[in-house]
């Protein structure tokens, strides 16, 4: 299979410099990867496209003007960030040298009877990125998560997920030729389809923002354009009628310009891939047309089946504030089944320690 996080990878590589502003770029292609990971099992990640980004100061105002520069942070001319993406520039995650770097909470792995060992090992360290992060906001409001998760459920299994957002300050698309342009009345809006996914962006009040997800149509894009609104730092989908129907309606979920502390894999054969974050985001976010929920080891999961060459997909949260997803040329049963005897192991862990690699080797 392909993996979820390699295709836009390999698609970021390809956007030529001299034509875009590319955001992730500017933030660290440590951060990119962390992104696509967060947003792969949602679908979220779509096909060749990628954001870019230049900095801005303005956001629609519950009125639907715009709302100025944040004010300056105490005792500096800077003005105060819009998003977390404004304060990370150029920023790299450090690779862990040894499996003893990541946090005994993040070091799972399956049993050995479940799944062959690993065949390669990695983990990234934010800590020290996030901590001048900190620093950057000192005397500063957090900046504003204008997010909404939106997601359709009949019974057990989702039948579509939608996430609208601020993607940053001032953001344009880089697209396939696929990509098409839409009028919702006077906005322009650019789409891009690709295997049931969708993703627009529009600019609206000085600021620039996105729905992605499971198909929508034309006529739901631009109903959402035309009925969205915010107040204060919520953005307010109730008049949306793709939201009149949803089963979760989440705010302030799309936080993926902060990452938390560590990011860790082991990958095995047959593609399988464990991956551990510390980031406390809503597992919802997982929620992809077709999902399953779930439970592993008494955990609410998502479980998304394997269709065409892509494996099946699973996401849970093994304890509070950390987010595990597994991924796989395996049947969903399978996967759950290995999901199970994921647990800790110690620091010289052999099936780690032999194969650990200062980041990813298959990128």
């Amino acid at each position: 299979m392909t993996e979820h996080d390699d295709e836009l990878a390999r698609a970021l590589n390809d956007v030529p410099v001299g034509e875009y502003a590319p955001i992730e770029r500017l933030r660290g292609r440590a951060r990119q990867l962390r992104l696509r990971r967060r947003l792969a099992g949602a679908g979220l990640a779509v096909g060749a496209a990628a954001l870019v980004a230049v900095p801005s100061a303005l956001a629609i105002s519950g009125d639907g003007g715009t709302a100025g520069p944040q004010p300056a942070a105490s005792g500096t001319s800077t003005p105060c960030p819009e998003t977390y993406a404004d304060i990370r520039d150029g920023e790299v995650p450090d690779p862990v040298m040894e499996p003893a770097g990541v946090p005994e909470v993040l070091r799972l792995l399956w049993s050995p009877d479940a799944a062959p060992a690993p065949e390669r090992a990695f983990a990234e360290d934010a800590s020290a990125q996030n901590a001048a992060a900190v620093q950057q906001l000192a005397g500063c409001p957090d900046p504003a998560d204008q997010s909404v998760l939106v997601v359709q459920v009949d019974g057990d299994i989702v039948t579509r997920s939608a996430l609208v957002l601020r993607v940053s300050d001032d953001t344009v698309m880089v697209t396939s030729e696929a990509a098409t342009t839409l009028a919702a009345g006077d906005t322009e809006v650019t789409v891009e389809r690709s295997e049931g996914f969708v993703s627009a962006y529009w600019e609206s009040g000085g600021a620039t923002w996105a729905v992605r997800g499971d198909e929508l149509s034309d006529d739901e894009i631009a109903e959402l354009i035309q009925t969205m609104r915010t107040d204060g730092g919520r953005l307010d989908v109730g008049d949306w009628s793709v939201a009149a129907d949803a089963e979760q309606l989440i705010q302030g979920t799309g936080r993926i310009d902060r990452p938390g502390d560590y990011s860790y894999s082991a990958v095995g054969p047959d593609d399988l891939r464990l991956t551990v974050a510390d980031e406390d985001d809503s597992l919802w976010l997982h929620a992809r047309a077709g999902s399953r929920v779930t439970a592993v080891a008494g955990a609410m999961a998502l479980v998304l089946p394997p269709a065409g060459d892509a494996g099946a997909f699973l996401a849970w949260q093994p304890t509070d504030g950390v987010t595990a997803t597994l991924q796989g040329q395996a049947s969903e049963a399978e996967l759950l089944a290995i999901a199970e005897t994921v647990g800790p192991v110690p620091v010289d862990e052999p099936r780690l320690a032999d194969v650990w690699a200062l980041g990813d080797a298959g990128l």
